[in-house]
């Protein structure tokens, strides 16, 4: 039995902000993805996130604040995600990472009406 695979390549910029001032620092990189049209997508989605995570690490002498680093490393890998989804251009992995981020956004109730 063979098992078809496919390759996505994704050119990225990620942009680093220094905290303590208004110097920028620009990295691009190359992210290549691979995943089978046959795997669940539930499973090619995770696999896309945990590819994504460990590109998006950032290293902590570059950006010390912790918090700072997180949202940075998040916002990443959240971009990552949502390139290497939209170019597989399955429908199925699409609607299915629409579902996950629709899911991840807290939802806030700002005023009720009895």
């Amino acid at each position: 039995m063979s098992i078809f695979t496919n390759s996505i390549a994704l050119a990225s910029s990620a942009f680093l902000f220094a905290i303590a001032g208004a110097a920028t620092a620009e990295e691009g990189f190359t992210a290549s993805f691979e995943f089978s049209p046959t795997a669940p997508v539930s499973q090619t989605y995770t696999e896309f996130q945990e590819t994504a995570a460990q590109l998006c690490k950032i290293d902590r002498r570059e950006v010390a604040n912790l918090g700072a680093r997180t949202r940075m490393e998040a916002a990443c890998t959240e971009q990552l995600v949502a390139d290497a989804v939209r170019a597989t251009r399955m429908t199925a992995l699409i609607a299915y990472h629409r579902e996950q981020d629709q899911s991840s956004t807290p939802t806030i109730q700002l005023a009720a009406r009895d």
